[in-house]
């Protein structure tokens, strides 16, 4: 992202990944984001199922489509290349 120093390792944590407001809209605002370039580093989903990094994304890819946003699968898999997943219950220290 500009003006920053290139050696500035970004992550974005998001917890509840697999729930129902990612989505209805978190997905979805990544996307945008991707989209319009504005997005600078890897997104590491966090949440209890236990699933997959491919399900995660087949499961985002699908909250998309459902929006009815435009689809631009070269956007997408932008998006998807960014996705990380760490299975784990929130509540336990050991998750940190």
């Amino acid at each position: 992202m500009g003006g920053r120093d290139e050696a500035t390792s970004e992550l974005l944590v998001i917890f509840g990944i697999t729930g129902d407001l990612a989505r209805k809209m978190t997905f979805r605002a990544l996307y945008r984001l991707e989209r319009r370039k504005l997005l600078g580093g890897a997104i590491l989903g966090v949440a209890s199922d236990d699933i997959t990094v491919e399900e995660l994304i087949k499961r985002a890819g699908e909250a998309i489509r459902d929006t009815g946003e435009p689809f631009d699968e070269a956007v997408f898999g932008r998006l998807g290349k960014r996705l990380s997943y760490l299975h784990g219950d929130v509540t336990e220290a050991a998750l940190y």
